[in-house]
Order: C-alpha cells, then sequence, then structure tokens
C-alpha cells in the first residue's frame, strides 16, 4: 500500500539515560575511576573542582524483520497467503518502530536471500522495507533458515532484535529454524513468530461423521503436538515464541516487542 505513513507509538519514547553513548547526559563531580577523556576542563576548571561528562545510553535498537519466502509461504492464512499476512506484519511492525526511533531492517529468504534491508531509522527506513515487500513473491524452492541466519550475521554488529516470521508446519524447516535460530540467541534477543491454525485445530475437535474422520482427527492431534514440541525446542534455547491465530498475530507480535523493550531485555 502507498497509503501515507501513519500509526500510534502508545506513548512510548526514547528516553535519555545515563550510559556509553556519544551524547552528553549531565555534568556532575568527578568519581574516582572515571576516564581522563571524560573530564569537562573548562567546566573543573569554572567550580574549581573536577567535573565529569556523564553520557546518554544508547536506547534506540536495531531490528531485523526476517519472512520465509520459500515455498510454504504459498499456503493459506485468511483471506492472504502466509507470504502477504508476513508482508503486512512487517510494514506494520516497521511503522511502529521508527516511530521511538528505533532501526529497522529486513532479510526474505528461501533457499537464498530474496531481499535486504539493512537497519535504518525514520520513514525511508519504512519505504525502502515497503518497496521490497510490494517485489517480493513466494520463491518455489525450499527454504533454508541457515541462509537468513548467515545474512544475520554480517548485518547485525551489536546486541539487536531479530523478529522471525516463521514457519511451523514443514518439520524439517523447523528443525533447521532451530539449527538457525540457536547460534544467534548468543548475542541477540529473537522471537519466533507462527500461525497457529484455527482450521488444524478444528480438524481436532470436530464431530465425527464417517469413517474416516476419527483418523483425521488423530493425524492433526499428532501434528500439534508435533508443532508444540518444535516451539518448546525454541523456547528452550532461548528464543519468545508467538504462536497466534492470523487475525491476532499482528498485535501478538507487536505486544512482544513492546514488552520486551519496556523491560530493557533487549
Amino acid at each position: 500500500s502507498r497509503e501515507r505513513l501513519r500509526g500510534d507509538a502508545r506513548g512510548e519514547a526514547a528516553l535519555a539515560a545515563p550510559g556509553h553513548g556519544s551524547e552528553l547526559f549531565q555534568l556532575r563531580a568527578y568519581r574516582p575511576g572515571d576516564p581522563f577523556a571524560r573530564i569537562d576542563w573548562k567546566a573543573s576548571a569554572r567550580a574549581r573542582e573536577l567535573i565529569s561528562r556523564e553520557m546518554s545510553a544508547d536506547r534506540n535498537l536495531a531490528i531485523v524483520l526476517v519472512i520465509d519466502a520459500g515455498r510454504m509461504s504459498r499456503m493459506a492464512a485468511g483471506q492472504l497467503d502466509r507470504l502477504g499476512l508476513a508482508a503486512n506484519i512487517a510494514a506494520r511492525f516497521a511503522e511502529q518502530a521508527v516511530r521511538i526511533d528505533d532501526r529497522v531492517g529486513l532479510i526474505a529468504y528461501s533457499d537464498r536471500v530474496l531481499a535486504r534491508c539493512a537497519p535504518d531509522r525514520g520513514r525511508l527506513a519504512v519505504r525502502r522495507i515497503r518497496d521490497a515487500l510490494e517485489r517480493l513473491v513466494t520463491d518455489g524452492a525450499e527454504s533454508q533458515p541457515t541462509v537468513a541466519a548467515q545474512a544475520l550475521a554480517q548485518t547485525l554488529r551489536s546486541r539487536s532484535l531479530i523478529v522471525w516470521l516463521a514457519d511451523f508446519d514443514d518439520p524439517a524447516n523447523t528443525a533447521a529454524l532451530h539449527a538457525a535460530v540457536a547460534p544467534l540467541l548468543r548475542r541477540h534477543v529473537v522471537i519466533c513468530a507462527a500461525v497457529d491454525s484455527e482450521s488444524m485445530q478444528a480438524l481436532v475437535t470436530r464431530p465425527a461423521r464417517n469413517w474416516r474422520d476419527p483418523y483425521i482427527a488423530l493425524a492433526a492431534g499428532a501434528e500439534l503436538e508435533r508443532i508444540g514440541r518444535q516451539a518448546a525446542a525454541l523456547r528452550g534455547a532461548g528464543a519468545l515464541v508467538v504462536r497466534a491465530s492470523e487475525q491476532d498475530l499482528e498485535s501478538a507480535v507487536l505486544r512482544a516487542y513492546r514488552e520486551r523493550r519496556r523491560l530493557r531485555q533487549i
């Protein structure tokens, strides 16, 4: 969509706080152990005692949205396919992130990187991500999450937030996702978000009307158990797993992002 960027930051703001950033937070009396480079000599001369500069913490985050655009992204997700759902979530997430001065980027992949936008601030960053999403189409190849993990390792130089819009329906893909995410968790915060299929849940609870229905219900139940085990394995590795219906996934992802930011866990 080319509509004008808008949104609500829900009262959030990037507030200054003491830390190791590059902007001045305040002047204060010298404390033993302060680096000499932090001493403000002019202020010290006026006060006739040593005065140190205290710098503000760098509070803006680097965020990368990761989209699986492989073969399984053709699967239906409500009125869209899963690629369309992920693209909408990514575009709106980017709008919210830049409103509190976070830097946001994008990686889309199948068996190779299909789109890449380095994390950046402001409306230009949102426009780049939107343009990349508009050009993105489902690739017929099997997804290889390690391709995205390698691109992330090349892109991110400091602790960052990775929002991986994933697919838990393919067993091989989910196992590969776990292998790709685990090394990233040593340095970064990872949110893995996936559609929790309501149609699969409906198959488990649907009343039997013919001899096939009990077998279909058993198969659907076994698949849901497998997905639950894969999600538990990702949680055990340290990732935050968000599963919700097609209608609720966007709000669930944004809520997880805001909560982690509020608790300063990123």
